[in-house]
């Protein structure tokens, strides 16, 4: 806004100025905006935007809201957390439809042994007698059951061992050789 005497007045925290215009812009969904700001600021990643009627678009914290867990915040204009992609884990706050890094992306590839459905804030580990050899597997029929001849005697295993030449392990899917 143009004061008396030329001046303009600093463009107040809520509300965006671009170069040139005359009277304050409100932040749109999804973003904030600190005092002074020429344009506005997304939420970051792996944040949805958080606004009650009662925020003010200020900052971060009054204008975001972490995606919880089993969500992604990687929608581009920041209005949702989806639900995390089948083959992924994804922690709170994860910040790609396709996390491949915890520490970075708050999020993981479903590792082998074990199977992540849509909405995964942890995976599941194929049960004991069961292996799984493939990352990002997304439902229960990834377990493939060890065969005759073989077991497995713990869950979330990537591959079964063999019996001895003393044991056997006769049919599918053992725990344990006899």
């Amino acid at each position: 806004d143009l004061l008396p005497g030329g001046l303009y007045r600093p463009c107040p925290a809520g509300y965006f100025c671009p170069q040139g215009s005359k009277h304050p812009r409100i932040c749109p969904n999804g973003t904030y905006c600190p005092a002074e700001s020429g344009e506005y600021r997304w939420c970051p990643l792996g944040y949805k935007d958080g606004v009650s009627s009662n925020n003010s678009r200020t900052s971060v914290a009054d204008s975001c809201e972490i995606c919880p867990e089993g969500t992604h915040g990687a929608h581009e204009q920041r209005l949702e957390c989806p639900t995390c992609l089948p083959g992924y884990v994804c922690l709170e706050g994860t910040k790609s439809a396709t996390p491949d890094d915890r520490w970075t992306l708050n999020g993981y590839k479903c590792p082998v042994g074990h199977y992540c459905p849509a909405g995964s804030k942890q995976e599941q580990a194929c049960p004991a007698g069961a292996y799984n050899p493939e990352e990002k597997s997304w439902n229960a029929s990834s377990c493939l059951l060890c065969a005759v001849g073989a077991y497995q005697d713990q869950p979330g295993k990537p591959s079964c061992k063999e019996c001895s030449s003393t044991s056997r392990a006769e049919g599918l899917g053992n725990a344990r050789c006899t």
